[in-house]
């Protein structure tokens, strides 16, 4: 139903902690939770997929191109200290991620 008279919308302001987890359902403080979450960040910076509090998708390919890179160098500077399961992850996932803003910054451009 529609708010009454006086009363916000659902779509005015996200609730406090909207888009997060319930405290129970938090990932691990980890490495490959971390590349995730970046990964995750740099989709959505790419249009891929819809922010989480806002629902909205935007296109910020300077910030996207700047979270890349932190994945690169935290892959450079971390190397010799990962497990294999946390260098797959990473030579799995830069890639893609590289792949897609190159696709995706290409189609901005001749958009």
């Amino acid at each position: 139903p529609p708010p009454r008279q006086g009363q916000p919308s659902m779509q005015e302001t996200p609730p406090p902690g909207a888009g997060m987890p319930p405290e129970d359902e938090v990932p691990p403080a980890d490495f490959s939770t971390y590349v995730i979450m970046l990964a995750n960040t740099v989709m959505m910076l790419l249009g891929q997929m819809p922010d989480p509090v806002t629902q909205q998708r935007r296109l910020d390919l300077t910030q996207a191109k700047h979270t890349v890179d932190i994945l690169m160098m935290l892959k450079e500077k971390t190397q010799g200290n990962l497990s294999a399961e946390e260098m797959k992850l990473l030579d799995d996932v830069l890639p893609q991620l590289q792949m897609a803003y190159v696709s995706i910054s290409r189609q901005a451009r001749a958009g």
